[in-house]
């Protein structure tokens, strides 16, 4: 994880991977679409949850390990008023894992990687 002086949106702290992956500088924030899928267990399509138009808005809050960096989406917010966490890696075709909240994201990783 960053030190929280550190932490900062996508597209200051890692501008290469906002542009890489995220549409043209100063492309405006979309609109979530109607069919948004908030069903986190489900298989995730990224065409309908747009990494790539929201990459740039998200909070950077890990270091970049192999392509890999844990972001906050503060467009998706819980009724408990948690951001949706992303597990982004360039690896992955859909470019980014959604979790629920930072704490899911957290459970993830420990259980992928106990150490």
């Amino acid at each position: 994880m960053l030190p929280i002086s550190e932490v900062g949106w996508t597209r200051d702290v890692d501008p290469h991977l906002a542009r890489t992956w995220g549409p043209p500088p100063g492309s405006p924030v979309p609109e979530l679409p109607d069919d948004y899928v908030f069903d986190y267990d489900a298989p995730q399509d990224q065409d309908r949850f747009g990494v790539g138009d929201l990459l740039p808005h998200t909070l950077y809050v890990s270091e970049k390990v192999e392509g890999s960096v844990y972001l906050l989406n503060p467009y998706i917010v819980t009724s408990g008023g948690e951001w949706e966490a992303w597990h982004f890696d360039s690896s992955y075709a859909l470019g980014a894992t959604r979790f629920r909240s930072f704490w899911h994201l957290m459970e993830d990783a420990f259980r992928r990687d106990p150490y």
